[in-house]
């Protein structure tokens, strides 16, 4: 009996990852072997039949992705990603299928993002550091400013504690354009207003408790 290589069935769990509307077009390439293999999209409860159609959906903000690569008699293969788990799956593959599944991997790991990083522009920090100059006036202005001053300073450095290790540690799906990505202004507007006006609120509170007293 001649010896006959069996199938393989693996699964490859990568990095958390970060991906726009290029990079899912990127990925459907490999994985359809541009165009020739039948690949169904499923995002977030709905089926779409090309990438280019994610970009319809209301909330760019995609919470579950799968590619299944659907053609048989060839192996199936699957990547799926949510915010917490990345993974690709192939059943019973051969080599070709085995390959598509490395490329795929490779393609991932160049979209992989860090656990951890410094945010010294987090909008919440930003806030803080807006509002220091306007509760330092405040603070200078109460009958007791010395107080005042230490506790003005603990403000920046319990932003600074808390921002230094922000943790990332999930994936991101866009299902927009990197091109098209809004500045840091546009994604953080609401939260740098709502510091600004806390801390301008919190002076004037101070300041009329300081006359009071």
């Amino acid at each position: 009996m001649a010896l006959k290589r069996l199938r393989e069935s693996r699964i490859v769990e990568v990095r958390p990852v970060k991906l726009w509307l290029d990079d899912l077009e990127e990925i459907y390439r490999v994985l359809s072997k541009d165009g020739s293999d039948k690949v169904v999209i499923e995002v977030d409860g709905n089926e779409a039949s090309h990438i280019e159609d994610l970009s319809a959906l209301v909330n760019p903000r995609i919470v579950r992705l799968e590619l299944v690569r659907k053609d048989p008699p060839k192996p199936r293969l699957t990547l799926e990603i949510t915010s917490y788990l990345q993974r690709l799956m192939v059943t019973n593959g051969d080599d070709e299928a085995l390959g598509v599944l490395g490329r795929l991997e490779e393609l991932l790991k160049k979209k992989s993002r860090p656990l951890t990083r410094i945010r010294l522009f987090h909008p919440i920090f930003v806030g803080y550091l807006a509002a220091i100059p306007v509760a330092g006036f405040f603070a200078l202005l109460l009958a007791h400013w010395q107080p005042g001053l230490v506790i003005l300073s603990l403000v920046p450095l319990a932003g600074i504690t808390w921002l230094v290790s922000d943790r990332i540690g999930k994936s991101i799906v866009i299902a927009r354009r990197r091109a098209d990505a809004p500045s840091y202004w546009e994604r953080n507007r609401d939260q740098l207003t709502l510091q600004i006006v806390s801390a301008l609120l919190a002076g004037v509170v101070g300041f009329a408790i300081g006359k009071l007293t």
